[in-house]
């Protein structure tokens, strides 16, 4: 499976361009208007791709994590501050049967999913240079322990630990220790019986806050929370991770993060939003600047089933089981896809003429 990006790239790392940057310069220097693929060893077969602030992060369809684009802030998880145009794995999750599962990417910050794959110890490494905090995360993952970890900008607490005053940012991935307390260890579970999960643990980073769904259901949160986008029924910052209160008794299936607000999606398809809604990305038929630390339910078409959701800086998404697909949220530059550059306050079907399978 290829990679292929395209898009702004003023830095001239985030599309993983390398070297060759002739198509992106022929374009005006800063824009590649024609995808290009992203050039990795033939071994190399990305699975999935997290887009953040002007990074990425891809994990492998064997578990390996690649980074690649600005890393000002340390979100690279390299540990340097080196910003890079191709991807590189990163070193701390290097090691013979350390497997990294779900992965998202902030405004510059990241977080992964790992664990302790024993089948995939088995197999000699290639790599005959394993760093040596490499090895000590999987003696820490051997112990049966699932882990997220996260790295980066970590000024508003978004990485859910400290971080040194002196630079406000973790260049290299440290567990989410707080989780611990909170979260059951199978609840974090990504693979089953021969890398095959039916529950597996969702993450998103929005802009400067981080929110996790568990495999059983149960939802955390931490990180800025100025609008109440981490949905503690307040606006303080979340120092720890922490369930929100509101849903003890509501199975998710899936969360999305946007710059300032968050949609969850419950077991049963219907979807809760909260934070910012001063574009109308919380999709509750009305704008308000003012904070929404409380979950609501989102209006959708009667006897609709959501299947999926996804948020962009200011936008929502849904994906409902028929295919049929609705945004909401500010669409100044055409976003939402509805032929004009209003913004819309409750979710609106794009006429597509097609019915969508995914949405990112």
């Amino acid at each position: 499976m290829s990679c292929w990006t395209w898009g702004g790239d003023d830095d001239k790392t985030r599309l993983a361009l390398g070297r060759n940057r002739s198509l992106a310069e022929a374009m005006g220097g800063n824009a590649l208007v024609v995808p290009r693929m992203v050039r990795v060893p033939v071994s190399v077969q990305f699975e999935r791709v997290a887009c953040g602030g002007a990074h990425c992060i891809a994990v492998t369809t064997g578990g390996l994590a690649y980074s690649w684009g600005w890393n000002r802030k340390g979100q690279l998880g390299d540990g340097t501050t080196t910003s890079r145009p191709s991807p590189r794995q990163i070193p701390l999750f290097m090691a013979p049967g350390i497997r990294v599962g779900a992965i998202a990417a902030g405004a510059a910050h990241s977080a992964v999913m790992v664990e302790f794959d024993a089948e995939r110890a088995k197999v000699p490494s290639r790599n005959s240079a394993t760093p040596l905090n490499a090895l000590l995360v999987r003696v820490h993952l051997t112990l049966g322990k699932v882990q997220c970890y996260t790295w980066g900008a970590g000024t508003s607490f978004q990485l859910g630990y400290a971080v040194p005053h002196e630079t406000n940012f973790a260049p290299t991935p440290r567990p989410v220790d707080t989780l611990g307390p909170v979260l059951e260890e199978d609840e974090l579970a990504l693979f089953g019986p021969h890398g095959v999960s039916s529950r597996q643990a969702t993450l998103s980073c929005g802009a400067a806050h981080t929110a996790l769904v568990a495999a059983r259901g149960s939802i955390v949160t931490w990180g800025a929370n100025g609008y109440g986008q981490c949905g503690r029924a307040s606006v303080a910052p979340q120092v720890e991770a922490a369930r929100p209160r509101f849903f003890a008794d509501e199975k998710l299936s899936a969360v999305a993060c946007g710059g300032v607000h968050t949609l969850v999606l419950t077991a049963g398809g219907r979807v809760l939003s909260f934070g910012s809604n001063h574009a109308g990305q919380l999709g509750a038929g009305s704008l308000n600047s003012a904070a929404q630390p409380v979950p609501q339910f989102v209006g959708m078409p009667f006897g609709a089933t959501v299947a999926q959701i996804e948020c962009g800086e200011e936008t929502s998404c849904a994906l409902l089981s028929n295919g049929a697909l609705l945004t909401w949220g500010f669409g100044g530059c055409g976003q939402l896809g509805h032929a004009t550059l209003r913004s819309l306050k409750q979710p609106t079907q794009v006429h597509s003429g097609v019915s969508a399978l995914h949405v990112e």
